[in-house]
């Protein structure tokens, strides 16, 4: 091992050490019988981090694990032998969780499918049980008491721990910008939805702070319709934060007396433990909403895509673009801008058709339109509104420049040649071109005048651009 392994091997075991170690002392303080926490956050947040930055699992992040699991109980003086059983218990419990979550896809990792947060669901009571097999050993052994009681204690609190925390870690987005938090456009800043966004927020600190109020066990579920609202309008790391919080304040309730007081024996305990699996579904229902919700936001936004795009050609269809220019032509009436507005058509394009073929046709249409959208200013817009007609609406550009811009658009589609079978085909294009200089004209007479030009260099022999004249548009 050179220098750079050994640098790496002390990084992985010092910090690995560290975080269990410290994640592991603030949870041993929720002990209660059998030496078992109430709440146990290391090994969710060792999987967490193995999930997220596969890189740092190797023997070195094990070993600074181990080290901090048994540290951490020889802090607070725990038999030796009951702190190697419990650090294999725990390294048992993370290791199964992760080679089975390691399996699924990255998009269920992420919790980005619909039965993402289920799969989760199941792979945590696989590990929180293989865990709980050194639990069950540990009271047997140590404690005299039934390993029933030691591996319930282990399963239910892992299970729990797993469900609270590991969905904040599975879905970190790796930059943070408004639209990670919200299902709504991160540009919207108006007044009543700013509100939307925060009631529910605000909802849910109310009916915690009512669920402290109430007390009893039943009352760890008046949250569930504020996570729900939240699960509906955040995104699912947003979800999964506020679903974290319920579980922390949900079990410092149970570890303070509110909902349940404090058992005496491991026969009240029982009560407490399903007290504790109830946080545990209901902490899963916001996150399965949450990814329910993500889902079908993306399939609505490709429905939206399918119904605005060409798919020929990968450019706005005739619909869209009279819906975009429509929101252009607002704007440049509000800033007293020009606009200009190009009709396109490929030249002789049925005779392409019927010499070559619609295989060849299309590869035309395709081929023009990347030619064009190549050379088109940013903030133009270009659309296939016909079968070989294109549109471009160019916003601030000068009437003088105009009719440059059209000739250089030609001269790129001139310089095109396709090869097909062994023949050449050249491809050129007519343009008719319009301009307004405030756009005071609506885009169905833009359209009107620039057909008009478009047929103008049609009869003139193809191949060349025409524009209309602006007093005629301003006439209109």
């Amino acid at each position: 091992m050179n220098d750079r392994g050994y640098l790496r091997a002390t990084f992985l075991v010092l910090s690995f050490f560290i975080l269990v170690l410290l994640a592991a002392w603030i949870s041993i303080n929720s002990r209660s019988f059998g030496g078992f926490a109430i709440f146990w956050a290391p090994n969710a947040l060792l999987l967490g981090i193995w999930l997220r930055f596969p890189r740092t699992v190797a023997i070195y992040s094990v070993l600074g694990a181990a080290m901090g699991y048994l540290a951490a109980d020889i802090f607070v003086k725990t038999d030796l032998i009951v702190t190697a059983t419990f650090a294999c218990g725990n390294i048992l419990s993370v290791g199964s969780g992760y080679l089975l979550l390691n399996r699924l896809s990255e998009g269920d990792r992420k919790l980005l499918g619909l039965t993402s947060v289920l799969k989760l669901f199941l792979v945590t009571l696989v590990a929180s049980a293989a865990g709980g097999l050194f639990g069950g050993l540990a009271v047997i052994s140590f404690f005299s008491l039934p390993f029933f009681a030691g591996w319930s204690r282990w399963f239910v609190t892992d299970v729990v721990n797993y469900l609270t925390i590991l969905p904040a870690l599975l879905t970190l987005p790796a930059n943070f910008k408004p639209s990670v938090w919200l299902n709504t456009p991160a540009d919207d800043k108006s007044t009543p939805h700013r509100q939307v966004k925060v009631a529910p927020v605000g909802f849910l600190i109310a009916m915690s702070a009512a669920a402290f109020v109430i007390g009893g066990p039943g009352a760890v579920a008046v949250p569930l319709p504020a996570l729900l609202w939240c699960a509906v309008l955040y995104r699912p790391f947003t979800v999964a934060c506020l679903t974290f919080a319920y579980g922390i304040v949900s079990q410092l309730g149970i570890a303070t007396g509110v909902f349940l007081p404090k058992p005496e024996d491991f026969a009240q305990e029982s009560l407490q433990l399903s007290l504790h699996l109830g946080i545990a579904f209901i902490a899963v229902c916001p996150n399965i909403l949450a990814a329910v919700m993500t889902s079908r936001n993306a399939l609505l936004e490709e429905f939206k895509r399918l119904a605005s795009q060409d798919s020929l050609c990968d450019l706005m269809n005739r619909r869209a673009f009279f819906e975009e220019a429509s929101v252009l032509l607002e704007d440049a009436k509000t800033n007293a801008e020009a606009l200009s507005l190009l009709i396109i058509d490929i030249d002789n394009f049925k005779s392409i058709n019927d010499s070559h073929g619609h295989q060849v046709g299309d590869e035309v249409i395709r081929r023009t339109a990347a030619v064009l959208k190549g050379r088109i200013r940013q903030g133009d817009i270009l659309a296939r509104i016909g079968g070989e007609e294109f549109a471009i609406l160019a916003p601030g550009l000068p009437q003088t420049a105009l009719a440059d811009y059209a000739e250089r658009l030609r001269r790129a589609c001139e310089n095109t040649v396709i090869r097909k079978n062994g023949r050449s085909i050249s491809i050129t294009i007519s343009i008719g071109a319009v301009f307004t200089p405030h756009s005071d004209a609506g885009i169905d007479v833009m359209i009107l005048h620039a057909d008009e030009a478009l047929y103008r260099a049609k009869d003139a022999g193809r191949n060349r651009v025409e524009l209309h004249a602006a007093s005629r548009l301003q006439d209109s």
